[in-house]
């Protein structure tokens, strides 16, 4: 599952949007959070997250944190826009539970993965 990571783009229409969402939830659950490819992810993360933002939420949550475990090297955060943009939509959220919960993985990031994600306070200032 980790090494197809090219399935995961909500413009090929391979599902319905929300059983996509769910499918590639559960693939993040199942390999904890490993993905080889993530660039087809990246470009959809942002409808996901207005679309379905408790997986979107999930599968942030999985990526990055598996990311910081493994010691992957990754550039600022706000360099890929979208990513930053996901966090961003969740915050904003009218939820405020999912405000909360998106503001404990913030935390979390900065505080596990460091300089990569220094650029996630400014949303939750």
């Amino acid at each position: 599952i980790e090494k197809m990571g090219s399935w995961m783009s909500l413009e090929k229409n391979i599902f319905n949007p929300n059983e996509h969402v769910a499918y590639i939830r559960k693939s993040f659950e199942l390999t904890k959070g490993k993905i080889e490819w993530s660039y087809e992810l990246m470009k959809n993360i942002e409808k996901i997250t207005t679309e379905n933002s408790d997986d979107a939420l999930k599968i942030l949550e999985l990526y990055f944190l598996n990311t910081i475990k493994e010691g992957k090297k990754m550039g600022p955060i706000y360099m890929d826009k979208e990513w930053y943009n996901a966090f961003r939509n969740l915050y904003n959220s009218l939820d405020a539970k999912l405000k909360n919960k998106t503001y404990i993985l913030i935390n979390k990031l900065i505080e596990k993965g460091g300089r990569p994600f220094w650029s996630l306070e400014e949303i939750v200032r």
